[in-house]
């Protein structure tokens, strides 16, 4: 699909955002499990295929409240992918770019980094894409004919160039 499009167009890092932390409140349950269990299916068919394409598997978001079948799931693909460099697939899952900033600032008191040595660098290495060569957004396509990022990669989207896209 999108992914392999994107690798065959020789796109390094690919973000796509599966359920924000707010999705939890604002969808049915059913709406929720089902979305959890198509992703778990989705990364089980595709893995193999982006494994031999080099492709390094990140989730990006909280890992406290997706079920612990997806987890599993999550923390399989990342260890089979962890040395991929080819291409990067994030995939935002309990993800909201507010909370990311909130998790990041959380690890640098927990590591105790005084507050005259927090910089840009400091931040970057405390993000859910800490470590990754390309972790900023060239692009960022918006789909469903909404004009805003809904919080998506608020960090890394700061030199974005947007494209808004009526359709879904």
């Amino acid at each position: 699909g999108l992914c392999r499009i994107a690798r065959d167009w020789g796109i390094h890092t690919v973000s796509a955002w599966g359920l924000s932390t707010e999705n939890w409140i604002e969808r049915p349950k059913e709406e929720v499990d089902f979305l959890m269990k198509g992703i778990a299916n989705y990364l089980d068919k595709y893995l193999d295929e982006m494994h031999k394409g080099g492709v390094r598997i990140v989730h990006l978001g909280r890992k406290d409240r997706l079920p612990s079948f997806l987890l599993d799931k999550i923390a399989e693909v990342e260890e089979i992918t962890r040395n991929n460099e080819k291409h990067v697939f994030n995939i935002g899952l309990d993800y909201n770019g507010w909370d990311e900033m909130v998790r990041a600032t959380q690890k640098i008191v927990g590591e105790g980094i005084p507050a005259e040595k927090v910089d840009r660098k400091v931040l970057d290495a405390h993000m859910d894409t800490a470590g990754q060569p390309y972790p900023y957004i060239d692009l960022y396509i918006r789909t469903s004919g909404e004009q805003r990022t809904s919080g998506f990669m608020m960090w890394q989207a700061d030199y974005a160039e947007f494209y808004w896209e009526p359709e879904y």
